[in-house]
């Protein structure tokens, strides 16, 4: 694993521990967990539009995205 993304996980891990009502921390995690699935799903977005930028076909694009259909590599790369 990137090492940077390590400590990004261990700063979303303290900066949950740091809030001491387990209520309050629950609602943290619930906005938290809102917010990354967002910017995962734009981080895709992104990156199946730049594969296919690069000149990749879109059957390539999907098999570099975990083995998607070339449909679905396009799909995402339109934030669908």
């Amino acid at each position: 694993m990137n090492p940077s993304l390590e400590a990004a996980a261990d700063n979303i891990r303290d900066t949950l521990d740091a809030i001491t009502d387990p209520s309050l921390r629950y609602e943290g995690l619930v906005t938290l967990e809102a917010l990354i699935t967002t910017a995962i799903q734009e981080a895709r977005r992104k990156i199946a539009h730049d594969l296919h930028a690069e000149g990749r076909s879109w059957r390539k694009v999907g098999e570099v995205m975990g083995g998607v259909s070339p449909q679905r590599a396009h799909q995402i790369s339109r934030g669908k």
